[in-house]
């Protein structure tokens, strides 16, 4: 018995660790009352041949010998041959005992028994040989080979044989199709890397032993015909040409097709043969039609599990003196598995943390100026026992014990405060370390995106060049493919990576020829480049053709009616070249599947502003295209600068804040429409955040002097003007729900203590530069209907407030508003309101006083009263019912919902 090389040694076992059990399983099964499932028999026939196979392979025959006998014993099992109750289970059972103590000894670094091997590898297979017999009474022929059957055009139902297995089997065949994909397009361009070679080999000979093992005979059966082709390559008998590439891709796509069918119905509906034929097409040189697989009716591939890494096409081939490159298998080991849910609960947890941190530090201040109290009240008993205070009856002795009493009671007061300033500075670290470990839980390499793109740019120069051989080329490179980013950016990054590479190849990549004349290779190059850059996850993808001509942009636009010639004369060349993200927008003569129907551009931008990123893009004639994407690193937990305007409080996004700057409103100077100041020599644009959000006030109400917030967001630099600036705060993004979707230049929100304030949204800012306010929605009425009866709109979040009055104001309602119970007192007894909805916690005096105190004045006994809060509970509901209002609902509110209740109450 050779000795194998300890590397395929540890894949080999790796592999076939579970096929002994499979057999010993099944036959104990033989003996229970129902029997053995002779399906369950087929899978360990199965699996035991693919161990004879790949024993044969690394030189260990009698390991070949003993499980190709108890591989042919299994299936005459499962035929029926022979009497389960018989001889043939015992000697099936103990023989895949042998086996697996072969394997057990093999990972020991031992040799196993040849001679015990051999024994039970005689009696399989005289145990097999008499059913056989009996079976066939005929004179006995030369048995030969059994040929594969062929798989059916409906294949199942998939009972894996390990459902405990059943996520991680999914995983790695999803890993090794991912591998297999990007690899083949690296061979396609010629490159001879061995370690590359064998790293697909591997991946294809995975799959099959794999699904071998799980029970997936479709994917076993096109893997080890994969295998097959791989290994000529790897023997130098095979070259994979472009033609080559393409056929085994549609290959590809057909396993990930078969993949998903199996994880999502248990079924298999394709046709497998087609498949094979392609395959032996590819062997004997032959065109092949591409395969394509129908689409699966399944959810999405990423709600399952999280994205796997899978290595990127841009990897060139090592060279001898550096280290090969890391297998798909290695970098697997590297990462833990994580159900992405889990991650989101701990997000949710860590979201509590920081709110329950800001309520401590509160806390922490509110026992200082306790302390400040008791400091005063010694202050004056000091003077009382002076005899210069005046209407306090205490002698000096007890004036002496007051004053010591209060005197420990402040001793105790500051001991207290230290412990809860030190329970302060841990809760800080704690949570600043939770949330750092979080965010790397959530964090996935943009390989996982980046390596797909190889097979976008691959596909986009076929298309391109399909009946004209070599008419185009290009390569994907990429730099930074390890860079990290949080998984649900990376989720919703790859459909606009996609638009931008297609488009690189089919707009900015000239033909071969054409390169040629502009003395450049004639292959094209699309280069990606990602990484984090200051506050933002930066990704620029550039190629080296053509370039955006701004006039073929401007004129293109014209005929399509995007823009109207007025408009155009007054743009820069750079806002020309931002109408190609115009929806409907295409420079291309005549539609095909890859450009010309105007759509994926658009998309591009809606994708990106979802996430809250920007897009720039930069073009040179002749050489080449830019286009940046700026992202958040997270959409979960972000550093803001609190600030104030209008007595409201504000949050910006640090990650686009570059300075803060003290500015007097005599330095702030008016062009054209736009009000601008001076920062360092250049003319910066300001814009009023109290006119940006329509806060109303007047401009007498501003401070002489103003605070600028410098922001930067893609090529826009501007200044964002604030009354107060509170610092910087780590603060919980929340979503603005349903209820406040539309509000224009808000991000989300957040909780600072109690109360809830808006987080702005930069991109949107500098957008509606020279725009004027944010638009508020009208409603027209017909003149008879201009008297709209009055509500009082009562909470102190603003939040609400702005959601809520565009709702009411939506049901035709004259809206006016207060922040506290106390104020909307003072409005409702000085004007008359025809409806009121109030909120429930809130300074001075909460929604049920303020409901009680209503009922009690004439005018509004009854007046319909909402009351609108996130307190929930029965014991709220009835406490508000009780204090005298009319319907009671609870936040966060549909917006439609709200609309009805407001019809029902007007009826």
């Amino acid at each position: 018995m050779s000795s194998p090389d300890p590397s395929r040694l540890a894949r080999f076992l790796d592999d076939h660790w579970s096929s002994p059990s499979v057999l010993i399983r099944s036959a104990r099964d033989l003996h229970e009352p129902e029997g053995a499932d002779p399906q369950h028999l087929d899978q360990a026939a199965r699996s035991a041949r693919g161990l004879a196979s790949d024993a044969l392979e690394l030189g260990i025959e009698p390991l070949h010998d003993l499980a190709s006998a108890l591989a042919d014993l299994a299936s005459v099992l499962g035929s029926g041959a022979l009497d389960p109750l018989g001889p043939g289970g015992v000697v099936l059972e103990s023989g895949a005992r042998t086996l697996e103590d072969s394997l057990v000894l093999l990972e020991a670094g031992g040799q196993p028994d040849a001679a015990e091997i051999e024994r039970h590898t005689q009696k399989a297979t005289h145990v097999t040989a008499g059913a056989r017999q009996q079976r066939e009474p005929q004179p006995a022929q030369p048995q030969p080979a059994r040929p594969q059957p062929s798989a059916p055009q409906r294949w199942g139902p998939w009972n894996p044989a390990y459902p405990d297995m059943e996520d991680d089997f999914i995983e790695d065949v999803q890993s090794h199709i991912d591998n297999l994909q990007a690899g083949l397009i690296q061979l396609s361009s010629g490159t001879t890397d061995e370690e590359l070679i064998n790293d697909l080999f591997r991946s294809s000979h995975s799959i099959k032993g794999q699904s071998g093992q799980m029970g997936a005979q479709p994917l076993e059966r096109m893997a080890h015909k994969l295998e097959d082709i791989l290994d000529l390559v790897r023997q130098s008998r095979l070259t994979v040409t472009p033609a080559a590439t393409e056929s085994l891709l549609g290959v590809i796509d057909a396993l990930q097709s078969i993949l998903e069918q199996l994880r999502s119905t248990r079924y298999v509906d394709h046709p497998i043969e087609r498949e094979m034929e392609i395959m032996d097409r590819v062997v004997r040189g032959e065109p092949a039609a591409v395969s394509r697989p129908e689409p699966v009716p399944a959810p999405p591939r990423e709600t399952v599990q999280p994205p796997t890494p899978s290595p990127g096409p841009e990897r060139p081939a090592a060279r001898k003196d550096e280290h090969p490159a890391r297998t798909s298998a290695e970098k697997k080991a590297q990462y833990l598995r994580v159900d992405f849910s889990k991650v989101d609960q701990v997000m949710n947890l860590v979201g509590d943390l920081f709110i329950n941190k800001i309520k401590l530090h509160q806390g922490v201040d509110a026992l200082d100026g306790l302390q400040l109290q008791v400091i005063r009240l010694q202050h004056l008993l000091a003077q009382q026992g002076e005899g210069a205070a005046e209407g306090v009856n205490l002698d000096e002795e007890e004036a002496r014990k007051l004053l010591s009493g209060i005197s420990e009671l402040s001793s105790d007061i500051e001991g207290l405060a230290d412990r809860l300033t030190a329970a302060t500075g841990e809760a800080d670290m704690i949570s600043s370390d939770l949330h750092d470990q979080i965010m790397i839980m959530r964090m996935v390499p943009m390989d996982s995106i980046l390596g797909r793109l190889g097979r976008v740019v691959f596909d986009a120069v076929q298309k391109e060049s399909r009946g004209r051989p070599g008419f185009k080329r290009a390569r994907l490179d990429v730099e930074g493919s390890d860079a990290e980013i949080d998984k649900v950016i990376a989720g919703m990054l790859e459909v606009p990576l996609v638009h931008i590479v297609r488009n690189a190849v089919a707009h900015g990549i000239e033909p071969a020829e054409d390169r040629a004349a502009a003395d450049k290779p004639p292959e094209g190059r699309v280069l990606i480049k990602a990484g984090q850059k200051g506050g933002n996850f930066v990704i620029d993808v550039s190629d080296d053709g053509r370039g955006i001509l701004p006039d073929q942009v401007a004129r293109a636009a014209l005929e399509k009616g995007i823009v109207a010639e007025e408009e155009i004369e007054g743009m820069s060349e750079k806002e020309i070249l931002s109408l190609i993200f115009k929806p409907g927008f295409t420079t291309a003569a005549t539609a095909d599947d890859l450009k010309g129907r105007g759509v994926g551009l658009d998309e591009v931008v809606s994708k990106i502003s979802a996430i809250k990123g920007s897009i720039n893009v930069d073009s040179e004639p002749g050489r080449g295209t830019h286009v940046t994407l700026s992202l958040p690193l997270t959409l979960a937990i972000n550093t803001v600068l609190v600030s104030e305007v209008g007595g409201e409080t504000l949050a910006i996004p640090m990650a686009a804040v570059e300075r803060v700057v003290s500015v007097e409103e005599s330095e702030v100077e008016r062009m054209g429409s736009t009000e601008v100041f001076t920062l360092l020599e250049k003319t910066v644009p300001l814009v009023r955040a109290d006119d940006m959000l329509a806060l109303d006030r007047p401009r007498s109400q501003r401070p002489d002097e103003i605070y600028v917030v410098v922001m930067q967001v893609g090529e826009r630099r501007f200044g964002l003007a604030m009354d107060r600036m509170h610092g910087k705060q780590d603060v919980v993004v929340k979503s603005l729900g349903t209820l406040l979707g539309e509000v224009p230049l808000v991000a989300g929100a957040t909780l600072l203590g109690e109360k809830c304030i808006l987080i702005l949204d930069p991109v949107d800012i500098a957008a509606r530069i020279g725009k004027g306010a944010a638009p508020r929605r009208k409603t027209t009425k017909p003149p008879h209907e201009r008297i709209r009866p009055r509500l009082l709109l009562v909470d102190d979040e603003t939040t609400a407030r702005i959601g809520l009055r565009r709702i009411f104001e939506e049901a035709g309602l004259e809206v006016v508003e207060a922040s506290d119970g106390a104020e909307a007192l003072e409005m409702a007894s000085a004007s008359h309101f025809q409806m009121v909805s109030t909120d429930v916690v809130m300074p001075r005096m909460d929604g049920y006083e303020l409901t009680r105190r209503l009922r009690q004045m004439d005018q509004y006994r009854n007046v319909p009263i909402i009351m609108i809060s996130s307190k929930g509970e029965d014991v709220d509901k009835r406490a508000g019912f009780d204090a005298g209002v009319d319907h009671y609902v609870v936040k966060p509110v549909e917006r439609s919902a709200l609309l009805e209740l407001i019809g029902e109450v007007r009826l």
